[in-house]
């Protein structure tokens, strides 16, 4: 296969380095550019030393990468600014792929302003798609724009949309996330004192990704997500009533999965930790179903299952260059 050169566009934050990790490893492609305005002209190990050992590029500028050399643009910025930046990218070459990280691309236009702002690229829209990986293949193999989604909606939407037709009435998804689900930001609500020993409940009835799951799910679901005193990594609790027996329906769903398991025992997000794998146990007492999903929020919710669209979109397994195992201990 060929090997196809990629740029990082916001590389020093959490998801664009955690893309960058996985890039670096992965046999077909070559990082040939990191972007990242407000660092340009820097070393990454300036930032992360723990990358001092490898021959990185400096980080740039995107005004300075050439994009006729490049086949690929991980596009690791915020919501609103990921936008005008994929709108500069496609002016300048329309053939690029996209692999966005950022929630510009994954509602419909209308849905999304209700929820975050005026878009800036409605245009664009057409040429998107929705990146859960699992779900949507056909659609990402073919789309210039992957939107990948949130951490929260990859958590939750995995085990309940093969369940959509079997499920009676109210869906509820109880989510904790680890701190890292904030980003790389200085603030004192995110601080060490605030967060250890602390679990906390955030946003009820109006969280984004409660617009993002109900959305793909065709179906409202009551969603709540809460910071526990870990780094990474999401545990989902679902709940709803079914008189389909659950359990095997997922696993035939996922059979030929490489990355989304059916497990009989109840996980933990340390299963999970720095993988692109979705752990899902499914517990049936007559119509009462209960789904513990896991996965670690900045890889399967993010990076790691950006690199399984860039696969699908240039024809690559999908699971090369991210089978590895979960960090022990």
């Amino acid at each position: 296969m060929s090997i196809i050169n990629v740029a990082i566009v916001g590389v020093t934050g959490f998801t664009g380095v955690e893309a960058l990790r996985v890039l670096l490893v992965h046999p077909f492609v070559k990082v040939t550019n990191i972007v990242g305005n407000s660092f340009a002209g820097k070393k990454i190990d300036e930032l992360y030393p723990a990358l001092s050992h490898f021959n990185l590029p400096k980080i740039q500028k995107l005004e300075e990468i050439n994009l006729k050399i490049i086949d690929c643009i991980f596009c690791c910025l915020p919501h609103q600014t990921s936008q005008t930046v994929i709108a500069k990218i496609l002016e300048e070459k329309p053939s690029i792929k996209i692999i966005d990280l950022s929630a510009d691309f994954r509602l419909p236009v209308e849905l999304y302003e209700k929820t975050y702002s005026t878009h800036l690229a409605p245009d664009l829209q057409h040429k998107a798609c929705y990146g859960l990986s699992e779900i949507f293949k056909s659609e990402i193999a073919k789309s210039q724009i992957i939107a990948c989604p949130g951490c929260f909606p990859t958590s939750a939407l995995l085990p309940l949309i093969p369940l959509k037709e079997c499920i009676n009435g109210q869906v509820i998804a109880d989510s904790k996330t680890g701190i890292t689900g904030a980003g790389r930001k200085d603030s004192f609500d995110f601080s060490f004192t605030q967060c250890s020993d602390a679990v906390k409940a955030y946003n009820p009835h109006t969280h984004r990704h409660r617009v993002e799951i109900s959305h793909y799910l065709g179906k409202q679901v009551r969603f709540t997500p809460h910071l526990v005193p870990v780094l990474r990594g999401i545990e989902t609790s679902i709940y709803f009533n079914s008189s389909s027996d659950c359990k095997p329906i997922l696993q035939n769903f996922y059979k030929e999965a490489n990355f989304v398991k059916i497990v009989d025992v109840i996980p933990s997000t340390r299963d999970v930790l720095a993988t692109n794998l979705c752990k899902i146990y499914v517990s049936q007492v007559g119509d009462e179903v209960f789904i513990s999903s896991v996965i670690d929020n900045i890889s399967k919710g993010s990076s790691t299952q950006a690199v399984q669209n860039m696969n699908i979109v240039f024809g690559f397994p999908q699971n090369i260059g991210l089978e590895f195992m979960p960090i022990i201990p």
